[in-house]
């Protein structure tokens, strides 16, 4: 099943934004199972949203060494990441 994933990142915006650009580089090159992606920035840091296939490739992505050692060079604490399933979903390109 489809899963929607939310993650809130608090910091400094030029930090963060840098980070969120090498982990989606590297997403976008290696895990063909991530669908929609949207990245914002908030009053206190960045929110990241995004479509997955299934929960288990998100796992499968969390549980990469070498995206492990990404996000530890990345230097940004630890993020709130939140996972629901997906009921349904619309994509418009406006």
């Amino acid at each position: 099943m489809a899963v929607f994933i939310t993650v809130r990142a608090k910091g400094e915006a030029a930090k963060l934004k840098a980070a969120y650009d090498r982990i989606a580089e590297y997403e976008e090159s290696r895990v063909p199972e991530l669908g929609c992606h949207v990245c914002a920035l908030t009053a206190d840091g960045i929110f990241v949203s995004g479509t997955w296939t299934d929960r288990a490739a998100f796992e499968r992505l969390m549980a990469n060494p070498e995206f492990q050692a990404l996000l530890a060079s990345c230097d940004v604490g630890t993020p709130e990441v939140e996972i629901f399933e997906v009921y349904r979903s619309r994509h418009d390109a406006r």
